[in-house]
């Protein structure tokens, strides 16, 4: 049951397997499509989701700025790869909705390899 947006079904991406992630996706109504996108930001490695604990509430509505400069200046092809997906999702919600994601991310203990496989 949500309260805005459709329903997603769980079977389809292994994200909504999390009641964390499942409430938070439900909350603020993020789209079917972006899915995949977060499951990406999810694979990186804890350190970098830890990284950004408190990077969107400091920065607010200079999160973007920000993010487009680390982007460009990082010498790091993985952590350029996780700017870019986390600087996708603050452009299509806001900083409030990323804090609230990086949270629940923390919260799941991710520490997997991002995108194995992908150069």
């Amino acid at each position: 049951m949500t309260r805005e947006g459709p329903e997603i079904e769980k079977s389809a991406h292994p994200i909504m397997d999390d009641p964390d992630m499942r409430e938070f996706i439900e909350h603020r109504a993020v789209r079917p499509e972006d899915l995949p996108i977060i499951e990406d930001l999810a694979a990186f490695p804890k350190d970098f989701i830890i990284e950004f604990h408190n990077f969107f509430s400091l920065l607010k509505s200079r999160s973007a700025a920000q993010l487009e400069s680390m982007v460009a200046n990082t010498q790091s092809e993985e952590k350029r790869r996780f700017y870019e997906i986390a600087l996708t999702l603050l452009k299509k919600y806001d900083w409030i909705v990323m804090w609230n994601l990086i949270g629940v991310l923390e919260k799941r203990g991710t520490s997997r390899s991002p995108n194995s496989g992908n150069a």
